[in-house]
């Protein structure tokens, strides 16, 4: 899986991002409903770096998280940037910011991101 360069940031990081250490599966909703899936490069408690098809720019959707153990993380994300997949056509890596997050997802996740699942992305 291949993420952006800390320099590719601009501002900088907010919260420190985890990699997690199995795949870490999303679905994307509209309306309730899966359009589409991605795979977790790296999260945070304020977002998510994920890699699936392309998305338009500035586009707001909600984000479902699968976590180890069938646990699920539901949230409404806004794409702040992307930068395609090199050499995979049609894919993109998107940084996902958290724009409503309920304050029982946000515990659960910074929870998880404290577990042994995740790693610093340098580990």
């Amino acid at each position: 899986m291949q993420r952006p360069k800390k320099s590719d940031f601009d501002p900088p990081r907010r919260a420190p991002r985890f990699v997690p250490k199995k795949s870490l599966t999303v679905a994307v909703l509209e309306e309730g409903a899966p359009v589409s899936f991605g795979v977790v490069a790296d999260i945070a408690a304020g977002g998510v770096c994920m890699q699936s098809v392309e998305f338009s720019m500035s586009r707001s959707f909600e984000l479902m998280l699968s976590f180890d153990g069938g646990d699920m993380l539901e949230a409404t994300v806004q794409v702040v940037w992307a930068k395609p997949i090199s050499g995979s056509v049609g894919h993109a890596a998107y940084g996902l910011e958290f724009t409503e997050i309920s304050d029982d997802n946000q515990n659960r996740l910074v929870v998880a991101l404290e577990s042994s699942s995740f790693v610093p992305p340098d580990a």
